[in-house]
């Protein structure tokens, strides 16, 4: 056996261990404190169900058995690319009621679907080939997280969303929930094309996938240090700026909550401006969330 082969046995082994813990395809919500201010970060809820109907373990040997072999990066990925098309191409698909909709057929606003996706009964059809695609995305995300952006991108300009676009969102937002900058580089700027994605699905997930990855700019920064928050966030907030145009109110959530984190002036009055318009200024559920944002925001700065 080679060296890359007992490296690749080695991440292979802490999978059952991992899905274990995990339980959920992604932790249901991540709370962020500064002082007495908190802005908590949802997950999807409920997804738990999909694991809990299935036996990860059967799918995750296969997996291994098909990689075992594999005697490069590049062909862990394309092994773990064949899985998951093979699979993916066995799920049928199937329209979303509130496609209906222009705005959510047109890609402004996500499906209503999206709160409650991990509910949805196709999840529980097509259990094994989800639960194979979600094995082949967590050790890509791993061994070639390159491979994410890969896949997300293959239908973010596909529309109307439809039932493929939820599975693909909930496997690779688990993907994606696994990187941290403190413990291995994932370059952020080739996601940074997601945020003019068609489906929305996408345009979420792009937002996701930040959170974890780091900007070019800031790859030889310590990421324990206040520096590494400044230079990195600073690149990122280009990439926030652009979701403020957006209509649908979960993704403003989504990428205030991350504003909030990037501990420069021009942050805070990316949020003031934000704050003062009117579409905002009379919504009772997005402007208690920009203000406490934006005292957060002040509280990391100072």
């Amino acid at each position: 056996m080679t060296s890359f082969q007992k490296k690749l046995l080695s991440v292979l082994l802490i999978f059952p261990i991992l899905l274990i813990a995990v339980k959920t395809f992604a932790p249901s919500s991540s709370e962020v404190k500064v002082g007495d201010i908190n802005l908590q970060v949802n997950y999807h809820e409920d997804t738990d169900d999909l694991i809990k109907k299935i036996d990860p373990e059967s799918c995750l040997i296969e997996i291994r058995n098909e990689l075992l072999n594999a005697t490069s990066v590049d062909d862990v990925k394309n092994k773990l690319k064949r899985i998951w098309i093979s699979n993916k191409s066995t799920i049928d698909i199937e329209s979303l009621p509130s496609c209906s909709d222009e705005d959510v057929a047109s890609g402004i606003l996500l499906p209503e679907e999206y709160p409650k996706a991990g509910q949805l009964e196709i999840l529980a059809q097509n259990n094994k080939n989800v639960m194979l695609m979600l094995n082949a995305a967590l050790i890509a995300s791993h061994t070639c997280p390159e491979l994410i952006y890969e896949l997300a991108l293959d239908r973010s300009n596909t529309l109307p969303p439809n039932s493929i676009d939820i599975i693909i969102f909930l496997v690779l937002d688990a993907a994606v929930g696994e990187w941290s900058p403190s413990k291995t580089y994932v370059e952020f700027d080739k996601w940074e094309s997601l945020s003019a994605a068609k489906n929305p699905f996408y345009r979420v997930l792009a937002l996701r996938a930040s959170s974890g990855s780091t900007s070019r700019s800031a790859k030889d920064v310590n990421s324990e240090s206040i520096t590494f928050n400044k230079v990195d966030g600073q690149y990122k907030l280009k990439f926030y700026l652009d979701f403020l145009e957006e209509d649908d109110e979960v993704i403003l959530f989504e990428v205030i909550r991350r504003i909030a984190l990037v501990p420069t002036e021009e942050a805070r009055l990316a949020l003031l401006k934000f704050a003062g318009q009117r579409a905002v200024s009379d919504n009772a559920r997005l402007l208690p969330l920009v203000k406490d944002a934006i005292v957060m925001q002040s509280r990391i700065r100072d």
